[in-house]
């Protein structure tokens, strides 16, 4: 199978090959030796680096110089260059007690991709998950998931999650009624039989936390159904970038893991595709800086 210039991604063992190549282009998520890598329930706040340009091997530009460098390991303190490029100098004060019983229970639903598990109806989850990214026992795009399931208002809540592979590696039916036709019609991708190919070998590499897609009730204040009430939603939605689909009867508003929608860049663009790379903080940043 021709992969028209991208990374060839034609079996299992090359998508291993993709997501590290992928994933090395982007801060380092190995832990400094002197780190505690262990879960200490006392530790209720996480703090930035001091020395912000402290990252391994990282390459960086001096101002006053005028030359480029690559950054060495001093300062390299607390946990990794992923976790405190995620922070980005905002301090995470943990507002609830937590346990260890709970933490190891919630890396083995993440771990097993099984949302539903009770912890996740509590909010304490988003603070073992955060636990976890800091230990690297997930890595940033599952945590990033996670916060974006967190984010739904309860008037329009999640309904529910679909694994996008069967246990023999294929769509299931569910994903070839409703996700495969998005990724087909989306105006800004518009996957080929030959993308899906390379994008279903993408999932079957990623952790199981990302191999799903699930839906959610209609937001009016992203999409209006009201006719003459139009909203950016809408525009998107004419030019099928707007991910909605019909689940029993029903319209829904379907939503990917960090994980299929950076399958689906990779899928598309080769190993060099853009990433989301989330950050604590608000946009646009109050300091005015963008990285």
């Amino acid at each position: 199978m021709s992969n028209h210039g991208l990374f060839e991604i034609t079996q299992l063992e090359d998508t291993q090959a993709a997501w590290e190549i992928f994933f090395n282009r982007f801060y380092s998520a190995e832990i400094p030796k002197q780190v505690n890598v262990e879960f200490d329930a006392k530790q209720r706040e996480f703090i930035p680096r001091t020395v912000k340009k402290a990252k391994h091997k990282r390459f960086a530009w001096d101002e006053e110089t005028k030359l480029a460098y690559y950054s060495d390991k001093d300062g390299r303190t607390s946990h990794s260059d992923d976790f405190d490029d995620f922070l980005k100098g905002n301090r995470v004060k943990i507002p609830v007690e937590l346990n260890e019983t709970d933490f190891k229970r919630v890396e083995q639903a993440i771990l097993l991709g099984n949302y539903e598990d009770e912890l996740f109806k509590n909010k304490n989850h988003v603070f073992y998950a955060l636990w976890l990214f800091k230990l690297n026992k997930i890595n940033r795009q599952q945590l990033s998931t996670l916060l974006a399931r967190d984010q739904f208002p309860e008037n329009y809540p999640m309904v529910k999650t679909f694994p996008i592979l069967d246990k023999q590696g294929e769509f299931t039916e569910d994903t070839q009624q409703m996700l495969i036709p998005i990724l087909k019609n989306n105006y800004f991708t518009k996957l080929k039989d030959w993308h899906l190919q390379r994008f279903r070998l993408l999932i079957q590499a990623a952790p199981k936390s990302e191999q799903v897609f699930y839906i959610s009730e209609c937001d009016p204040h992203s999409v209006t159904v009201e006719k003459g009430d139009d909203q950016l939603g809408n525009s998107l939605k004419r030019i099928e970038a707007w991910e909605r689909t019909q689940y029993q009867d029903r319209l829904y508003d379907l939503h990917l893991s960090f994980g299929v929608i950076e399958a689906r860049q990779i899928a598309l663009k080769g190993v060099h595709a853009a990433a989301e790379c989330l950050r604590l903080g608000q946009w646009p940043p109050l300091d005015g800086s963008l990285f």
